[in-house]
């Protein structure tokens, strides 16, 4: 176990996940450690809203929460807010950070009706192409306009969204606008891949568009152009594939309808694994289960676990349960012979979980049999601990408390137990991540034993990222005043230590997991004073702007007037 995970964690330092992805899942209260093993898929909580699913101190909570809903933030509290975040945007350096900022803060304003705030916001990002741009490929062109314009959208105002999106088409179609606007010249397997990928970006601007029909006739010209523009079929399959998923998003399931069946008709051409699964989703989504049934069925006759885990998935949600059991059944012999047994492990799992959701505790039951034989046969010890936070989350899934707290409790002993410096950092880890779903009188001990730990980390800037992990994983869990006073003791030893390491405690975990915390706190006044300190406390460590601390700060305070509940108690941490 020492060599394996050695090997894959080293040295003994939690890795700065890409701050894109953290802040869009701050915003929906969710981060996630991307170096940790995945949990159980994120279909595979769609029911975990109800209490029954929940365990310990967070049903407890939430019973106890259900009526206590917060008062409705004032119109003019909002307005506050967006103008502290507004500021903090205005004093980063010009950046792709600052200019996706100003849009997610102009969406702000549009959801509370100020229009012309919003507009003057979007104003502040370019919308034509760059020098900057040119020696990117054009990527950040068209990843600006497929964030712009579906901004433009979200205010009203369609013809500026739709122009922004058309001039980037333009573009893309153009084989020699393309070598010009890179200034040299290039093979067509390379244009390929830019319009392929362009083509995909600008389907999901479309696809987040609340006007079905603009975002329908925009999505034809883009089908049309992947088709009759796109000469490698595996680029071609994958704009498609990202072309048909927009369409499943649109509120129009007729409009929709359309979109996905000429893309069907396309897809006959193809045996593109990927684009029948999205297909088969697509119809889904807009509710034609009848239409995505034969894509599905398709889907199945792949090797990829990947692609049956995604079948297995939209059987769980068929409203034919007993053609959807059938199939799970046929399905199951395929699961059971995935050659990576931690493949197995996830394969079954989503058979067990399907079969839950279609009222089959029964069978599901079996499934689980099968996973318990695998993880304790086929893996090798250090995989076994790897998948533990897997197994933690689908026994919550099925609801099987027992053998949920059993699972984390075997992750606690382990933590305990090993004395290698790289195995404890990534066990810590995996144990903040299950730490809401311990039950109550388990709690007191693990919370102490992690506490424990990363005050005794060897640097201050780990301490303060432990600090914050843990602080995290207690807010989740509802105790709000005792993050908060973790919050406070990483406040001290940044200030105590404000410079060291490589980068500073900036370039650690403390100020992002801090700005979380602040935004599970119910009194939003309070919030918004921790958040306050927080910005002064950026600036006094750092003496200049800081992009990174700035971006999740101002996340914090969009999430503080988001329209999700914040007193929701998710099953699984970050």
């Amino acid at each position: 176990m020492d060599s394996f995970i050695s090997s894959q964690f080293m040295p003994p330092k939690i890795p700065f996940m890409a701050k894109r992805q953290i802040q869009q899942q701050l915003r929906a209260s969710a981060l996630s450690l991307g170096c940790l093993l995945a949990t159980a898929s994120a279909s595979s909580f769609a029911n975990t809203a109800s209490t029954s699913n929940l365990t310990g101190f967070q049903a407890e909570r939430l019973a106890q929460t259900a009526d206590e809903r917060p008062p409705e933030i004032s119109i003019e509290t909002k307005r506050e807010i967006l103008r502290q975040a507004s500021a903090i945007a205005s004093n980063m350096n010009p950046s792709q950070a600052q200019r996706t900022a100003w849009i997610e803060i102009a969406i702000a304003y549009g959801d509370i009706g100020e229009v012309e705030s919003a507009r003057q916001l979007l104003q502040k990002v370019p919308r034509g192409l760059e020098p900057a741009d040119h020696s990117f490929f054009i990527h950040h062109y068209v990843d600006r306009i497929s964030e712009l314009a579906p901004a433009y959208a979200a205010i009203g105002d369609v013809e500026t969204a739709t122009a922004l999106i058309a001039d980037a088409i333009a573009i893309i179609s153009d084989s020699q606008a393309i070598r010009t606007t890179l200034g040299r010249s290039v093979h067509d397997s390379f244009i390929d891949a830019l319009r392929g990928e362009a083509t995909g970006e600008l389907a999901k601007a479309y696809g987040s568009m609340k006007q079905a029909s603009v975002a329908q006739a925009g999505l034809s010209t883009l089908t049309d152009l992947a088709k009759d523009n796109i000469r490698n079929e595996y680029q071609r399959s994958s704009a498609l594939s990202k072309i048909v998923s927009a369409y499943g998003q649109l509120n129009e399931p007729a409009i929709a309808s359309e979109g996905i069946d000429q893309i069907s008709e396309l897809a006959k051409k193809t045996d593109a694994t990927w684009l029948q699964s999205n297909i088969a989703k697509a119809y889904f989504q807009i509710g034609n289960q009848g239409a995505a049934y034969p894509w599905l069925k398709a889907v199945t006759l792949s090797d990829s676990s990947v692609y049956l885990e995604d079948a297995v998935k939209l059987y769980g949600q068929m409203n034919n349960k007993q053609l959807a059991e059938q199939q799970l059944l046929a399905l199951l012999p395929k699961a059971e012979k995935i050659e990576r047994p931690s493949d197995k492990v996830r394969g079954l799992s989503e058979v067990a979980i399907a079969f839950h959701t279609l009222g089959n505790r029964d069978k599901a039951q079996q499934v689980v049999n099968l996973i318990s034989l695998t993880a304790s046969t086929e893996l090798n010890p250090a995989e076994f601990i790897l998948t533990l936070p897997h197994l933690a989350n689908l026994y919550q899934q099925l609801e099987l408390p027992l053998k949920q707290q059993e699972t984390i409790d075997r992750l606690y002993t382990e933590f305990v137990e090993t004395e290698h410096p790289t195995q404890k950092v990534f066990l810590f880890m995996l144990l903040c991540r299950l730490y809401p779903q311990v039950d109550n009188e388990a709690a007191p001990k693990y919370q102490n034993a992690l506490l424990d730990y990363a005050r005794r980390a060897l640097t201050s800037a780990d301490q303060a990222e432990f600090l914050g992990l843990v602080a995290a994983a207690v807010s989740q869990r509802g105790e709000t005043e005792v993050a908060l006073q973790i919050t406070d003791e990483i406040s001290q030893i940044i200030m105590t230590y404000p410079a060291e390491g490589n980068g500073g405690l900036g370039s650690g975990w403390g100020f992002p997991m801090m700005a979380k915390v602040y935004t599970d706190i119910e009194d939003t006044q309070l919030a918004q004073q921790k958040l306050q300190q927080l910005t002064a406390l950026a600036q006094e460590t750092f003496g200049k702007p800081n992009g990174d601390i700035q971006d999740f700060i101002i996340s914090a305070y969009l999430k503080l007037i988001s329209e999700d509940d914040k007193t929701e108690l998710h099953p699984g941490l970050f």
